[in-house]
This record gives C-alpha cells, structure tokens and sequence, in this order.
C-alpha cells in the first residue's frame, strides 16, 4: 500500500488518476479488493483525517457513503478535464478512474445529476465522428434529463473506434451462470465473441468460478485465465491462496491490501 504522506498530498483528482496510472492501481468497482488506493484518496480528498479512515476495506467503502460523502466527492471531481486524463493516461484505464467517480456518487448524483452535465459533453468529444450510435446515446442523456452512469462508460470505450472495428474486445456486464465446457460454473464478466466460448463468451474481467469440487475463485480473469486479484478458496470457506495471478498461476502477495471474505457480485 502507498504510503499514507504521499496520498495525502493529492488535491485534485487529476492528480489521483496521474499516480494512478503510473502505479497501475486497481479501478475495478467490483474487484474484492475495494480499489482500496482510490478509496483512501478520495476520502483524503473530501477532507476526511488521516485518523479517521478505518483499516478495514469494507469499513472504507462504507464511509465514503455515509452522509453527504458523495456530494463533498462530487464538488471534488466535477471540474476534471476528461481531455486531459485521455492525453495523459493509459487508454481505457482513465474512463475506469472516471467510473469510479460515478459509482461512489451515484445516490448524489440522482438527485442532482452534476457530473451527467459536467462530464457527458467532454464523453461525446471523445467518441469518433463516425459512430453515430455512441455519439447519440450519450446526446440523448442531455436531451431527455437522463443520468450517467459508470456503465455507461464502456460506450466511450467501444464509441472511440470506428462502429466497424473489433480491436478491442467488447466486454459485457454481469451475466447470469454459465457452465463451461470444463464444467466449472462462472458468474461475472465476459469477453464476446471468443474463439474460447463463442456463444456464452469467456471469463474476462471480474467474477466467480465454481469448480465441481466446491471450491471457489474469486477475482479477476483475462482468456479464462485467473489474471490479476483474486483469491482460491475452500469449500468449507477457508482462503487457500491469495494475491496476484498471472495466467494462472499466483506471482505475488496482496501485501497492504485487507482481507475481503465477502464476494461483491451482483444478484443476477
């Protein structure tokens, strides 16, 4: 974990996501670690003491919603020059830095709907000429008092090719259990149209694996590999590994980062 000095000299969010870049930090909203360097500095952000923030992962994730957090978070982040991170930061990792801004500010932002306004048409400049489609859905946002949301921003990602390009791989949303081939059970995030799993897609991004045995993964995939955070446990509940994977195989420690025995996966 970084230092606690050294986050707490960030005062603008262009600074969070700069040092986030660089150190590659985690923007996954439903990764089990909390993106726990994002919650740190955002509660350091909106004025929250050092002596404050709880050690605890889920204990700061809860702060950051208590009471009017996620207003005080909003003033904080709403003046961000989206044009700037696209210039400065990896491509699409600045629109997850993005995304976790909504997702902290979601009840805030219903009601006054501040970061819609400030942000979307900074999204729309973002997004190629020739793709009508993306262009539209985020104009229509604006037209008709509509809210934006970190879901959306996998529109900007996709919207910033050509409508017929497939470089980037389309990644869905939470999808329901699939059985694959292997006879695992998965829940979480999928890559369309894989050559691994054409119809149901394959494990990419973040979700949960069953193995036959009971026996789970939790954490994050690429090509229906374990790759990136997560953890290995039991069936009876007990963490038999955990830290960072690489196509498989675990390379390294989550040193600083608390444990999460709870699976932040959506109902579906």
């Amino acid at each position: 974990m970084r230092p606690w000095k050294e986050i707490y000299g960030l005062y603008h969010f262009e600074q969070i996501c700069l040092l986030a870049n660089k150190e590659d930090w985690c923007w996954n909203a439903h990764c089990w670690c909390r993106h726990m360097h994002f919650l740190n500095a955002f509660l350091l952000l909106i004025g929250v003491q050092r002596t404050e923030i709880p050690f605890y992962a889920t204990d700061v994730f809860n702060m950051l919603r208590e009471g009017n957090n996620g207003y005080r978070l909003q003033e904080k982040i709403k003046d961000v020059s989206i044009d700037y991170l696209s210039h400065n930061c990896v491509f699409p990792t600045f629109l997850g830095y993005l995304g976790l801004g909504l997702f902290h500010t979601a009840e805030a932002e219903k009601e006054n709907r501040v970061l819609t306004k400030k942000w979307t048409p900074q999204l729309i400049s973002l997004i190629n000429d020739d793709n009508h489609t993306h262009k539209k859905f985020f104009e229509d946002i604006l037209t008709n008092n509509g809210l934006l949301t970190y879901l959306d921003l996998e529109k900007v990602r996709t919207g910033c090719l050509p409508e017929s390009s497939d470089k980037f791989p389309i990644i869905s949303s939470y999808s329901k259990n699939i059985k694959l081939a292997s006879g695992n059970l998965y829940q979480g995030q999928v890559k369309k149209d894989s050559p691994l799993n054409r119809e149901e897609g394959t494990p990419f991004g973040y979700g949960k694996m069953t193995f036959p045995d009971g026996n789970t993964y939790t954490g994050d995939f690429q090509e229906g590999m374990f790759d990136g955070c997560g953890e290995l446990t039991h069936a009876d509940g007990t963490v038999v590994k955990q830290g960072r994977w690489e196509k498989g195989k675990l390379v390294g420690s989550m040193q600083g980062i608390p444990k999460i025995y709870k699976t932040f996966l959506p109902d579906s």
